[in-house]
């Protein structure tokens, strides 16, 4: 499984950032969340399986608060 997070600036700008491990893609997430001073940018989970599926989740909001 490969992990990437999927990062929509200003929920318009796409950028993918990966792969990576999980652990670390959360965490990018919870840096990402912390510099957004507005919260408009869209944070998704993205797995692609051994196949090449990909799935594209949501983070809670819990997920998103710094360690």
């Amino acid at each position: 499984m490969k992990h990437f997070l999927l990062i929509i600036h200003g929920d318009v700008e796409p950028e993918l950032l990966g792969p990576m491990s999980q652990t670390q893609r959360d965490s990018a997430a919870r840096r990402q969340r912390c510099s957004d001073a507005d919260l408009s940018d869209g944070l998704y989970p993205l797995d692609i399986d051994e196949q090449g599926n990909p799935t594209v989740g949501a983070f809670a909001n819990a997920d998103l608060m710094p360690d």
